[in-house]
Formats: structure tokens, sequence, C-alpha cells
């Protein structure tokens, strides 16, 4: 009888399910926002407006995008019919961007197979073991934040010849 794996070699596979998982993922929203005629920055900003109005800052944060970029995707959204501008109640002065409901009934029906497959999935586990997947996921999620705000802090290739420009110049 095989002895169980080695626990490096269970978190290396871990490791490796969870980046075929974000490859996966990666590809079926490259995959949508071609269907729905958007850029990935343009789905992105959609993705995070379905969980309700959002300023163009919580937008850009949120994506990684900058607030001029994330502006752009927005107006662009705006003339496609995708996304609406309503005053903050918080603060008049201020607009949050909305997805309508076209958005959420174009982006919807590619989104229901997906979450129709996953949730057959996750049927053969019980309430205690999707208990456990939820609470790995969260950490999980929370982990991978972690990890891009130190990527975020990381300059590009771009910033370092600007930086030495300054330097330099």
């Amino acid at each position: 009888m095989a002895s169980p794996p080695a626990r490096a070699e269970l978190i290396s596979a871990v490791n490796a399910a969870l980046r075929d998982v974000s490859r996966d993922a990666v590809s079926f929203s490259h995959g949508m926002a071609a269907r729905l005629g958007l850029g990935p920055s343009a789905l992105a900003c959609l993705k995070q407006l379905a969980g309700g109005p959002q300023s163009i800052a919580a937008l850009a944060q949120a994506t990684g995008l900058t607030s001029g970029a994330a502006a752009g995707v927005i107006e662009r959204l705006e003339r496609a019919g995708l996304v609406s501008r309503e005053p903050d109640p918080a603060d008049r002065r201020k607009l949050l961007a909305r997805a309508t409901t076209a958005a959420t009934g174009r982006a919807g029906s590619f989104h229901t197979p997906m979450e129709r497959a996953l949730t057959s999935s996750l049927a053969v586990y019980t309430d205690d073991e999707l208990a456990f997947l939820l609470e790995f996921l969260i950490r999980t999620r929370d982990a991978a934040h972690e990890a891009l705000l130190a990527l975020r802090e990381t300059p590009t290739p771009a910033e370092r010849r600007h930086s030495v420009t300054l330097r330099h110049g």
C-alpha cells in the first residue's frame, strides 16, 4: 500500500491546482469579455459593479486601474448602455457608477453556466466540508490580496526607467 503524500507534496499540489483554477478563471473572463465586446478592464469594472454602485476611485482601487483609466472605462461602458451614473447619496457632489440591468442580463447569460457547473461540483460535499472550503477560499483570497498589494509596490520597468532618468537626468 502506498504511503500518503508528504505535507510538502500536498501543499505543492494544492498550489498547482490553485494556479490552474486561476489560469482558467482568467481565460474565462477574457473569453466572456470578448463575447460581450469588452476589454478585460471593462469587464473587471462591470464585475466590481455587480456588488452595487461605486465611485471611480473605489473602482480604480479594486481593479488596479488608475483613476483616469477607470473613468475612461466607465465613460465607454456608459456610452454602451452598460453603466449609468447617479449622485452619491452621501455626497450629492460625487457620482457613483452602477451596472445597468442590460449589463447584468448580458453578463449573467455567461455566468449562469459557470455557476451551474460549480454548484454541481460542490454537491458532493457535506455542509461541514463546504464550510471548510469556504474558510479555505476566504483565506486564499486574503493571501492573494496581500500578494497583490506587495506586487503593486514593486516598480514596473517603466517606473524604474523613469526613476533612473530623474536621478541621472
